[in-house]
């Protein structure tokens, strides 16, 4: 996707969570990078596009740690060499996580 059509910046994260799955299904994933509207994540596993997903991530900005609650949908999963690389849009941020999201792309 060229990077002029983007709605928001996005930058470098390397972290690893779940994404929840519903129904006790926990998938792990790479975050590579994020932005106020979602996350971009590598897993080697495949997931259904449109799919509903909750995980947590933790942002640090500073020398402190914080800890956002997300809701998602996938909207792009492809098979890239030996794992998937995929989208998740955030849907039902709260202000208080966006404004997280905030302080660590203003940190960076």
């Amino acid at each position: 996707m060229n990077e002029d059509k983007r709605k928001h910046k996005r930058f470098k994260i390397n972290q690893m969570c779940e994404i929840y799955m519903g129904r006790e299904i926990y998938i792990p994933v790479k975050g590579v990078n994020i932005s106020e509207g979602g996350m971009s994540f590598r897993t080697e596993e495949t997931l259904e596009i449109n799919s509903l997903v909750e995980f947590q991530l933790a942002l640090y900005i500073g020398d402190k740690s914080k800890t956002i609650d997300c809701q998602g949908v996938v909207r792009r999963i492809n098979f890239d060499k030996d794992d998937y690389k995929g989208a998740i849009e955030f849907s039902n941020l709260s202000e208080e996580n966006r404004k997280i999201i905030r302080e660590y792309i203003k940190s960076k």
